[in-house]
């Protein structure tokens, strides 16, 4: 049974693979955690209605009923202050400002190493904001493409 002083994580991902890893991530983030999954935005809003709070929702964009900013604005609508984290397979620039500026506490590219995230994970629970390199060098994808097309034989 929980304890009363246990943290609480909300997993809203339609992939059960995904959000089982996400699952031993959360375990392994803080000392006590009790974490909840949910493979809709019907779920975690349910969920959310709940009798116990939820002190941190890792959240994909991409959910099969609705959108996950729809998620995060009914979240944030719900219970003010909550951390959101954004995790998604898209790693573009304007997804990720967009997220942070609807806000969000953070956004984890799905493509990042099991230690970054993890490492997100902490920073966020620990009153922190992660913003994903992609976010901070808007002149660096150009310049790779740039510096890609360059090489003889790759297109």
């Amino acid at each position: 049974m929980p304890t009363r002083n246990m943290l609480r994580i909300l997993v809203v991902d339609d992939h059960p693979l995904f959000r089982s890893a996400v699952r031993s991530m959360a375990l392994d983030a803080a000392p006590e955690v009790e974490v909840l999954e949910a493979a809709s935005g019907c779920e975690a809003l349910a969920l959310l209605g709940g009798d116990r709070p939820i002190d941190l929702i890792l959240l994909d964009l991409e959910l099969p009923d609705m959108r996950g900013d729809e998620v995060l604005a009914a979240a944030r609508a719900q219970s003010r202050g909550l951390p959101v984290v954004i995790l998604s397979a898209s790693e573009q620039r304007d997804d990720i400002l967009l997220a942070m500026d609807r806000g969000a506490v953070g956004y984890i590219p799905k493509s990042s190493s099991r230690d970054v995230i993890l490492a997100a994970i902490r920073l966020v629970l620990s009153g922190g904001v992660y913003i994903p390199p992609q976010a901070l060098a808007p002149s660096a994808a150009p310049a790779a493409a740039h510096q890609h097309a360059a090489v003889p034989g790759v297109l």
